[in-house]
């Protein structure tokens, strides 16, 4: 069956012009994916490199005591050591602060 409509033929046409867009930008958005996937598995092994060397440092731990963070600060390698029980507290306080403004 043929149609003869010039208003149908116009959306369709449109339709197949947008369909194809969406097509690139799909491909678009899987290659980055695929870039970011391979990103991350680089990111993991430097990780792994890090957890090591960072393992064989004399970093005295109190037994709450943790490693949050490991970065470049000014210049220097910077290493963020955080305690579990004065976070639980901060989470506490926050908690209590957000039920008193609610009421």
């Amino acid at each position: 069956m043929i149609l003869k409509n010039d208003k149908l033929f116009k959306i369709l046409t449109e339709r197949g012009l947008i369909f194809r867009e969406i097509e690139e930008i799909n491909k678009k958005m899987m290659d980055l994916d695929k870039s970011r996937q391979k990103l991350g598995y680089k990111m993991d092994k430097l990780k792994d490199k890090t957890v090591k060397i960072i393992e064989k440092e004399d970093i005295k731990l109190d037994e709450f005591e943790y490693i949050s963070n490991i970065g470049i600060e000014n210049g220097e390698i910077e290493v963020t050591i955080l305690d579990q029980i004065e976070e639980y507290k901060k989470l506490v306080r926050e908690k209590k602060n957000e039920d008193a403004k609610k009421k």
